[in-house]
């Protein structure tokens, strides 16, 4: 979601995909502090933001599962039948969330592909736990337990005092202890995607923001280039 343009967040918060109490200028404020480090934070946004649309859509479309892919992935060759295998071999019943790669995996071991994903005790809370468990370019979700996970999911994404909770996938590992999430981790080989090296969009507009080429006025809605201001 490019969220650069005039009233594209506050459209985004009218969709439901960014919390409409999401104060864009504080989490800015808190990320460039000397505490959090973070730099600009608006490609972050919207990426999440495309996330939580995705999110949307599943509900819609009511469907029993879904898998979301990032721009960047290739599915194996034998994905479908891969899936199927995890889906009714190795995942618990209970599952509710999977990440189909994950880096830096940090939980317990459940089978030869799956991990069933832990919070980091050992990265602080305001940290967002952050550290471990990167990674959303594949998921799978359970769609009867997306609109509660979801709920609480944006609760902490767009918590502007932990600005570190935008990354959506250091938040969902964060909420582990509360949610059935599982994991591939990225180690394995084959694994079930593959990612291409086509840049990073979040990353450039995150630059290009933090040079001064796209602001956001007071409110936290509109988002303006310097001409526009």
């Amino acid at each position: 979601v490019d969220v650069r343009s005039p009233g594209s967040l506050a459209q985004a918060k009218e969709s439901g995909w960014v919390l409409e109490g999401f104060n864009y200028s504080r989490a800015q404020e808190k990320a460039y502090s000397e505490k959090y480090q973070m730099g600009a934070i608006l490609g972050t946004v919207g990426v999440t933001a495309a996330h939580f649309k995705a999110h949307a859509e599943i509900i819609s479309d009511n469907r029993p599962l879904a898998v979301v892919f990032e721009d960047d992935v290739n599915p194996s060759s034998d994905f479908v039948e891969r899936l199927w295998s995890l889906v009714n071999v190795e995942l618990p019943c209970d599952w509710e969330v999977v990440s189909l790669m994950s880096t830096c995996p940090y939980g317990r071991c459940l089978s030869p592909h799956l991990m069933r994903v832990e919070p980091d005790a050992n990265e602080p809370e305001w940290r967002c736990r952050q550290g471990v468990n990167w990674g959303a370019q594949g998921m799978l979700y359970r769609t009867s337990a997306l609109p509660h996970l979801l709920e609480r999911w944006q609760s902490i994404v767009f918590d502007e005092e932990r600005p570190h909770c935008l990354n959506m996938d250091t938040a969902l590992a964060s909420l582990s202890n509360e949610f059935a999430y599982y994991a591939v981790p990225a180690v394995q080989d084959p694994g079930f995607i593959s990612l291409s090296d086509l840049g990073s969009v979040r990353f450039t507009i995150n630059a290009a923001a933090a040079s001064g080429e796209f602001s956001v006025d007071h409110s936290g809605e509109s988002v303006r280039s310097p001409l526009q201001l």
